[in-house]
């Protein structure tokens, strides 16, 4: 848990003295925060499993002009998946334990109107999963780039509702398998 908040902890510093130059160079701030639910999807293709895990999701960023954006998010899993007789063996239950980004953002507003906008993402993800089965358990984490397109649908020049897809990680090399995110935000700039 101290890991998590860590890393939170270094999204928001990274956040706010991005603001605080943009501030003292006389423009202004254009910070956003969100909070929201994620389905993550862990797939692997080398011992043929599929898991479901929600997600609390957090979020925030710097819009750096209308097209530019940086992000930093991160995900705590919600509870586990079991995997029903894993290799016609024993049961395990399966978490995602978080996920950890800063991505790039590139933003396109949709139809001429603010209201609507579309945007991309790029960047890094780090993702830890832990396994448990017959009283033994077993973690492991993984760091690879990660990218996704979303939409925000804004009620007001603050507020807004995202949704996204993210392909977290694409691991071919310690094993295939991938981690995709389908999210759903309440997003707030100020």
């Amino acid at each position: 848990m101290k890991l998590r908040w860590s890393y939170l902890l270094l999204a928001v510093s990274v956040l706010l003295a991005t603001s605080s130059s943009t501030i003292a160079a006389g423009l202004e701030a254009d910070n956003y925060f969100g909070i929201g639910a994620s389905i993550i999807k862990y797939d692997d293709d080398i011992v043929s499993v599929t898991t479901h895990n929600t997600a609390l999701t957090l979020k925030v960023g710097h819009n750096m002009n209308d097209f530019f954006a940086m992000e930093g998010r991160v995900a705590f899993g919600l509870g586990e998946d079991k995997i029903e007789d894993f290799a016609g063996l024993i049961d395990v239950n399966f978490e995602i334990d978080y996920l950890i980004g800063m991505y790039f953002r590139g933003n396109l507003p949709i139809g001429g109107t603010p209201r609507v906008r579309a945007y991309a993402l790029l960047g890094f993800t780090q993702a830890k999963f832990t396994a448990r089965a017959a009283g033994f358990s077993d973690s492991d984490t993984e760091t690879d780039i990660g990218y996704g397109l979303g939409i925000e649908l804004f009620g007001n020049e603050r507020n807004a509702i995202s949704l996204e897809y993210l392909r977290a990680l694409d691991i071919e090399d310690d094993g295939d398998f991938t981690v995709d995110s389908v999210s759903i935000a309440y997003i707030n700039r100020f």
